[in-house]
């Protein structure tokens, strides 16, 4: 995996390339102090996976994230952060991030979740993950909306999009459902939750199945269990 590091803190950067080094399957391609350094060493690299400090000093990193996320569809970006709160949790995701990593996350662990994004996989606990869900409904029942929306338009279109299967998964992704846990409820692989979630996120033209959990949420698709049977 090639890895490109963002955090304003040398001293930082220096410690994770060392720890890097340790492992064959982690190449650190570039480093960068700030969002301009951050776009041109993606460009000079083309690095899979950059690993982003949410809290920059001099520019703000969840817009330099949606600038990555456009600029380089491809790339996927996993913000590594003390604590946020649940509004930061949700801007993170809807702004295309694939993972959120606590600071203090034992090496071997970020390690195990950096190969996990690059595989395709979404790096977040289950117990953030359900932290995030909730606040997606709390957001819902209020009348808001998360900010950065993944998408403004008219959400029947959207959805007319998918199969009665895929509406099902998407269901479970509002739910906060990890592969596993979908495949034992619907009786089905893992490896056919993966392809119907991998094409339900390219009907919607969404990047990460939290995307799609914010948009199921916000059109109260989180209860759908299937097509109406007349």
């Amino acid at each position: 995996m090639r890895l490109v590091l963002v955090d304003d803190h040398q001293l930082v950067r220096a410690g994770l390339a060392g720890l890097f080094r340790e492992h064959e399957s982690i190449e650190v391609v570039g480093e960068a102090s700030n969002c301009a350094e951050a776009i041109g060493t993606i460009r000079q690299t083309r690095p899979e996976v950059v690993l982003l400090d949410l809290r920059l000093a001099d520019c703000d990193s969840i817009e330099l994230l949606r600038q990555i996320r456009r600029e380089f569809p491809t790339v996927r970006v996993v913000v590594l952060s003390d604590e946020i709160d649940d509004d930061q949790l949700v801007d993170v995701f809807v702004a295309g991030a694939s993972g959120y990593i606590p600071k203090s996350t034992e090496f071997a662990a970020l390690v195990k979740s950096l190969e996990g994004v690059a595989a395709g996989e979404v790096a977040l606990s289950r117990a953030l993950t359900t932290r995030l869900t909730m606040k997606l409904h709390q957001m819902r029942s209020a009348g808001g909306e998360p900010s950065a929306a993944p998408v403004d338009r008219s959400p029947d279109p959207l959805l007319e999009r998918l199969s009665d299967r895929e509406r099902v998964i998407l269901s479970y992704l509002a739910k906060g459902a990890a592969n596993k846990e979908i495949a034992r409820s619907l009786h089905i692989s893992e490896h056919t939750v993966r392809t119907h979630v991998t094409n339900l996120l390219s009907k919607l033209g969404f990047t990460n199945r939290v995307q799609a959990a914010a948009f199921a949420v916000q059109n109260d698709f989180a209860t759908w269990d299937g097509p109406r049977r007349d």
